[in-house]
């Protein structure tokens, strides 16, 4: 698609220069598996491949958890219980290298179980430019055998990333040398924020095992529905950042528990629920999943994002499952039809991926999670959608 064709499609309002820290990149979110012990390795390096949008960015901060999301419910964890030493390094095209410091130029921060850090903003003279790919290096170091670390269960851009005794390749470029080393675990930035030179959206998931991608190919171009999606909005990667694991319920992502998760949403424009499959096989009623959705929402409509208006909230469909029965269907189907109806104001956009789902016989042996190609059916509805809000103006309401 022609870059004019694009920018019409972005919409012709005139949009102020950004001056708020926001979400900036692509492979950004919260570790979502059970924290994996040190052993005899005490130096863990990871390397991950990033995109920037339709904006060039500067002013960049590196922001990592010492928490997490847990596996089978959704719910926040301080996990590892153990301090974590971060270092950080950013790399870019042709090699050149910058750390991030903390707390005014400190080379290193100690994430506290519990604790979200953020780095220092680099100087603005480090620019990175639009639709360009970049990586971020990491070293979690003066760690002890029984320590945990936290980590990831999805497969990044240019993952790379071992346990060591060896030397320290924090400011080197290219793939880690992991010779001598044992595996992971695999860790993303929980996000990368910047201040981009043109006004972009930045989009959070926070979604259950559909969400995640399970069933589909774990890689960087796939991932799921979402991941593919906004790796590739008309010719253009959007930030994104997950909140993503199975087993998730909407119960489990209320406001009252989910504050460090809900924090996060201010560097955000959009944020995308796909939940509700499992609170309905679970028992809930028709008036529990609306009660639900209507405390996420009405949360993310009160959080002013960086253009200074809250965020627009969006809803794909509880898809068909093998294990619904006749009555649980009724109830989906009227979930669904709340949504696309505005969900009594609470959901600004509905993406109805009921259809590219599919036929829940051909996802596999569970008759819950899509295969592949359902996925990049799923994906294509969401892209489609999501072109007029490439604009972070578009339908912008002050925060309730």
């Amino acid at each position: 698609m022609a870059i004019a064709t694009r920018m019409k499609l972005l919409g012709d309002r005139p949009r102020p220069s950004p001056v708020n820290l926001q979400l900036a990149a692509t492979f950004t979110g919260l570790s979502n598996q059970a924290a994996t012990t040190i052993g005899a390795f005490t130096r863990n390096m990871g390397r991950l491949g990033h995109w920037t949008g339709s904006a060039g960015i500067r002013n960049i901060v590196l922001v990592d958890a010492g928490w997490g999301i847990t596996s089978g419910s959704g719910l926040e964890t301080n996990q590892p219980s153990n301090d974590q030493q971060f270092t950080r390094a950013l790399e870019r095209t042709g090699g050149g290298r910058t750390r991030f410091l903390y707390d005014g130029g400190v080379d290193n921060k100690i994430a506290h179980s519990g604790d979200t850090i953020f780095s220092d903003a680099l100087d603005p003279s480090i620019y990175i430019t639009p639709r360009t790919q970049f990586w971020t290096r990491l070293e979690r170091i003066n760690l002890i055998s029984t320590d945990k670390l936290n980590g990831i269960d999805r497969v990044g851009l240019d993952d790379d990333g071992c346990r060591t005794n060896g030397a320290s390749q924090l400011m080197s470029s290219g793939v880690i040398n992991t010779a001598g080393t044992t595996g992971g675990p695999t860790y993303w930035p929980t996000m990368l924020l910047a201040i981009p030179d043109r006004p972009i959206a930045a989009v959070g998931f926070r979604t259950d095992s559909i969400g995640n991608g399970q069933n589909d190919t774990n890689s960087a171009t796939a991932g799921g529905h979402l991941q593919r999606a906004f790796n590739n909005v008309a010719g253009i990667a959007v930030p994104w950042h997950r909140q993503t694991v199975g087993g998730t319920t909407m119960s489990n992502c209320l406001t009252a528990v989910s504050p460090k998760c809900m924090a996060l949403w201010q560097y955000l424009t959009d944020i995308f629920f796909h939940l509700g499959t499992n609170d309905l096989a679970g028992g809930s009623s028709l008036a529990a999943l609306q009660s639900r959705f209507v405390d996420m929402a009405a949360t993310a409509h009160s959080i002013t994002g960086p253009y200074g208006y809250r965020l627009r909230v969006h809803a794909t469909s509880i898809i068909p499952r093998g294990t619904f029965s006749a009555g649980d269907n009724v109830i989906r189907n009227a979930f669904n039809d709340w949504l696309a109806s505005g969900a009594s104001g609470y959901c600004d956009k509905y993406h109805d991926v009921n259809a590219a789902a599919g036929d829940f016989t051909t996802y596999g042996a569970d008759q819950i999670h899509p295969a592949a190609t359902n996925y990049l059916n799923m994906a294509s509805v969401v892209s489609n959608n999501f072109i007029p809000y490439l604009n972070p103006l578009h339908e912008a309401r002050l925060a309730a």
